[in-house]
């Protein structure tokens, strides 16, 4: 299943699994992303064009 990360400032869609990140505003979002795999079985991350959460997440 994919996991769609939205920005914060970007609003959720119904036809998917998504999370808004607010990783800029100090949300834990490593422990969400866990916490999705483990009910959901995430096998791609999809995220938006942001420097800081690529960093995070370990992707170039």
């Amino acid at each position: 299943m994919k996991l769609r990360v939205v920005c914060k400032d970007e609003n959720l869609t119904d036809d998917e699994l998504c999370i808004k990140c607010e990783l800029c505003i100090g949300k834990d979002l490593m422990t969400i992303i866990e916490m999705m795999n483990e009910e959901y079985k995430i096998d791609e991350i999809i995220i938006p064009n942001c420097e800081t959460l690529k960093r995070i997440l370990n992707m170039d």
